[in-house]
């Protein structure tokens, strides 16, 4: 590949995967629509959320918090080793947007698919620590919650109803796969994320942050399965 169509590709990833040594799974090849419906393992998702999953808050704090506090980075960077984690940033409006937060990026970590640009939001914003023990990520297209599984709400439009979930998008560049954390909902059809300075959807080649289902009862909160423990 020479240096134009690499730059090309870097700056303006196609939701599909580039040929080299990378071996996609067959889910992120639906044969139809309908395949999204399915997730299996398929199992009763629990009816309220895990707890323990406390959000980190910044406002215009300086620093950024260590491991111990934020936990494993679940991503990395397009470099490989910059961490990459799930946020929330709130705007003025009052709506909330799933995001991306990398550390490494200046002026500011956060980082919002809106309005068709890469937004570097220098608002309030939360981290949400990943925790494999009770969340997954599960395949999806065009928006869909796959039957059986209970999306983490990371957000919503300015009209509070409209939730927005956690999603990563699987972006094809230099032969691998880099992950993108963004935001997915029925109205949005697929999964927004932040990249190259613009707002990107893919339809497809995504997955959406869910709880695990096999959490175990005592760990789970005496709440309605629609908490807000996520504005943390």
């Amino acid at each position: 590949m020479g240096f134009f169509s690499w730059l090309k590709e870097l700056l303006d990833p196609q939701p599909r995967f580039l040929l080299g040594s990378y071996n996609p799974p067959s889910y992120y090849h639906p044969k139809s629509n309908e395949d999204a419906d399915v997730a299996p393992p398929a199992y009763t998702a629990p009816l309220v959320e895990p707890s323990g999953h406390t959000r980190i808050t910044f406002q215009g704090t300086p620093g950024f918090p260590t491991e111990p506090v934020t936990g494993p980075p679940p991503f990395s960077d397009l470099d490989g080793i910059s961490p990459v984690f799930f946020g929330s940033a709130h705007f003025n409006d009052t709506s909330i947007h799933p995001c991306k937060i990398v550390p490494a990026l200046s002026p500011s970590p956060c980082r919002v698919p809106y309005g068709g640009k890469e937004y570097h939001h220098d608002g309030a914003y939360s981290l949400l620590p990943f925790n494999p023990e009770t969340m997954e990520l599960v395949p999806s297209t065009g928006g869909r919650i796959p039957k059986g599984r209970r999306p983490i709400v990371g957000g919503h439009e300015k009209n509070e109803k409209i939730k927005l979930y956690h999603a990563v998008a699987n972006v094809p560049v230099r032969g691998g796969i880099v992950r993108v954390p963004g935001k997915t909902a029925p109205h949005l059809s697929g999964c927004n994320f932040a990249w190259g300075g613009t707002e990107r959807v893919f339809q497809s080649n995504y997955e959406i942050l869910c709880w695990r289902g096999n959490a175990k009862s005592d760990t789970l909160q005496k709440s309605s399965s629609d908490s807000d423990s996520w504005k943390r």
